[in-house]
């Protein structure tokens, strides 16, 4: 646990704790796949296309809560709000 000068910090339930070697490596993303599961967890792998092929940069696993939160909070971030479009009665 951190001190400063002998007062021990206790850290919030907010605190984010970062990788031990000072970072996550930084990924360029191109593409990305999505599956959902009948109990509700949910799989996402990023992937870069390169001259030699795609390759997997990784992978996520998070429940439907959760990436509908993540979901909000990117469409609030970039001020787009996609709108479902209508089916086409034939």
């Amino acid at each position: 646990m951190a001190t400063i000068k002998n007062k021990k910090v206790v850290p919030s339930k907010n605190t984010i704790h970062f990788h031990p070697n000072h970072g996550l490596p930084n990924s360029w993303i191109d593409n990305f796949n999505l599956g959902v599961r009948d109990d509700g967890v949910c799989l996402l792998r990023f992937a870069t296309s390169l001259p030699e092929g795609h390759f997997e940069q990784s992978r996520i696993l998070t429940s439907k809560d959760k990436l509908k939160m993540f979901a909000d909070l990117i469409c609030n971030t970039l001020d787009y709000f996609p709108v479902k479009e209508k089916k086409s009665k034939k």
